[in-house]
């Protein structure tokens, strides 16, 4: 995914409030659990990392990137182990460590995906009237250089993940084509992605989902604050 959207450059005061305003709103809402983060590594994959110091000056560095302090992480996988500094692209996992999520994400994978949808952002409309239909607030976010589309649901208590799931593929539309014609499946995460993927995280990580709002991407600009206290249409920009 390209992360090269035109777009004035925020002076330092204005980055400053916005970081100011979203960093809660991250803590809050999107992250399931916090022992355990993933990022985007310098050699371009997830990795499960955990956090040296402070989990804010992370989330600084996912929302600010290079206007933001550099912060260090600790990772261990099948090559060893060791620590990286850095500006990371950060995500949460799920469930948490009791299976239960904070938040719903339903993803519409657009051009450049196995199982792209000939049409993301019109499944994700509908997938985000027939939340407002039955008076569920969501929120419509433009992501992946622009090309894919995620409706976020986040709960004022932390749920079951496999109720989480029900509800996803409740919301999710019914015969939405994929590109190649045939139809896309959210009971099989095919074109249309449910997070949580997993009712249990069975001793492991879960899976992750990368938060909203990362500096430089189209979702840092199509996902303001009101989209997490604001009406319960739930009204991103399109």
């Amino acid at each position: 995914m390209s992360d090269q959207h035109p777009e004035r450059q925020a002076t330092t005061p204005e980055l400053a409030a916005r970081a100011t305003v979203l960093l809660p709103l991250l803590r809050r809402y999107f992250l399931n659990r916090t022992d355990r983060v993933a990022i985007l590594a310098p050699w371009g994959k997830p990795c499960p990392v955990e956090v040296v110091g402070s989990l804010d000056g992370l989330l600084l560095g996912h929302l600010l990137g290079d206007a933001a302090p550099e912060a260090e992480v600790k990772y261990t996988n099948t090559g060893g182990s060791g620590t990286l500094n850095g500006r990371f692209r950060v995500g949460s996992y799920a469930p948490s460590l009791d299976d239960r999520t904070r938040l719903l994400c339903l993803d519409f994978d657009g051009p450049g995906h196995s199982n792209a949808l000939a049409d993301p952002l019109d499944a994700a409309t509908k997938a985000r009237d027939a939340s407002v239909e039955v008076g569920l607030p969501v929120y419509l976010e433009r992501s992946g250089g622009g090309q894919d589309w995620h409706i976020w649901c986040f709960f004022e208590r932390p749920i079951p993940a496999g109720k989480t799931q029900e509800l996803g593929r409740s919301l999710a539309p019914k015969g939405a084509l994929l590109a190649n014609g045939q139809t896309a499946d959210a009971s099989a995460n095919r074109g249309i992605e449910v997070f949580p993927k997993q009712k249990s995280r069975n001793s492991g990580f879960g899976n992750f989902v990368w938060l909203a709002c990362r500096m430089g991407w189209t979702s840092y600009r199509q996902v303001e604050p009101r989209c997490f206290g604001g009406p319960r249409s739930g009204g991103c920009s399109r």
